[in-house]
């Protein structure tokens, strides 16, 4: 199942600084076949336009700068997430990486498509692609196979331990896999 955000109403944008643009949007998110409403906010810099929701961690642990997430819930009036893997449909429902460090039950920003920077990406080359890898929170260079599901999250744009940088590009995978239950079966 992919995820989009179609929007629905968008407020009028407002020049915020140096040039900067900000919208504010409400739109429409398909997690696990739920559809749920989230304000969507567009920030419009020199190096590009960054789209993020501001969401609470409906987990027990932190969630760290820059690991990817799901939509695990509501709370209040904002969207609860939890640490995404790909063992699991619901799991493997990336909507974005955390901008910041998000404490247990507080809130914090979701970065859905732009750069999140000033990450520790030194096991990767730049140019590489990432994918969501089997642990929480985790990446891989290898796409994943079924019974995994492979979440293309984005690339590495800078490689390094302070100041790494990863491009946020989700896209899932619709591939329908077959399993082969017999050796006369020829699907």
């Amino acid at each position: 199942m992919s995820t989009f955000y179609p929007t629905i109403l968008k407020w009028n944008t407002n020049t915020v600084a140096n040039g900067e643009t900000m919208s504010t949007s409400l739109s429409q998110l398909e997690s696990n076949d739920n559809y749920l409403l989230a304000l969507i906010n567009e920030l419009s810099t020199e190096d590009g336009t960054v789209s993020y929701v501001n969401v609470v961690n409906n987990t027990a642990s932190i969630i760290s700068k820059g690991m990817p997430v799901y939509v695990n819930g509501v709370v209040g009036d904002k969207l609860g997430v939890a640490l995404a893997d790909n063992t699991t449909q619901t799991k493997s429902t990336v909507i974005g990486l955390a901008i910041a460090d998000i404490a247990p039950s507080a809130e914090g920003n979701i970065m859905l498509s732009g750069v999140v920077s000033n990450l520790d990406t030194h096991t990767f080359t730049a140019g590489t692609k990432i994918y969501l890898g089997a642990s929480a929170g985790s990446f891989t260079t290898t796409e994943p196979v079924a019974p995994a599901f492979s979440v293309l999250i984005g690339n590495i744009i800078n490689s390094d331990s302070t100041v790494g940088k990863i491009f946020v590009n989700i896209s899932s995978s619709s591939k329908d896999y077959k399993v082969k239950v017999s050796d006369n079966d020829s699907t």
